[in-house]
């Protein structure tokens, strides 16, 4: 899993290449935010739910700092 690093260095979230079909995004604690299929070009919630049918945009999943 590559990290995704804030301007601090700190750990936000890990992108995570599970095969051709499925490119998911994580949280530091490995809970899934969503995924992104490169076939089809959409991005999916971890609910399944569709986020964006024109390309890759896992890291808006990505929560805001606390």
């Amino acid at each position: 899993m590559k990290p995704i690093t804030d301007r601090t260095g700190r750990v936000i979230a890990y992108e995570n290449d599970v095969s051709a079909y499925r490119k998911e995004i994580r949280t530091p604690s490995n809970g899934l935010l969503g995924y992104f299929n490169p076939h089809t070009g959409k991005t999916f919630d971890r609910a399944g739910n569709v986020v964006s049918n024109s390309g890759d945009i896992r890291t808006s999943l990505i929560p805001p700092p606390k």
